[in-house]
């Protein structure tokens, strides 16, 4: 039960053992841009390896990407600044 937990509670999260982090940045005053990763835990090694096809960039600037940096930035600020 344990490891069917994280999908059924967050189906679009990384499945355990893998991690994702995506990389948001404004180009200008309005358009955005994204990298994005999703590496997977490789206990033999001991080290998190990229995995093959999961790892994405944005197709060009974009207001509406632009909109998704401003936001990702105010919740990071929300929640952890005083």
């Amino acid at each position: 039960m344990r490891s069917i937990l994280p999908t059924l509670s967050a189906p679009l999260m990384p499945e355990p053992g893998h991690m994702a982090n995506t990389c948001y940045s404004l180009i200008d005053d309005r358009r955005g841009i994204h990298v994005a990763a999703v590496h997977r835990y490789d206990a033999e090694k001991k080290v998190p390896l990229l995995g093959a096809g999961a790892s994405g960039v944005s197709p060009g600037p974009s207001v509406e990407e632009g909109l998704f940096t401003q936001a990702r930035a105010g919740n990071l600020r929300s929640d952890t600044l005083p």
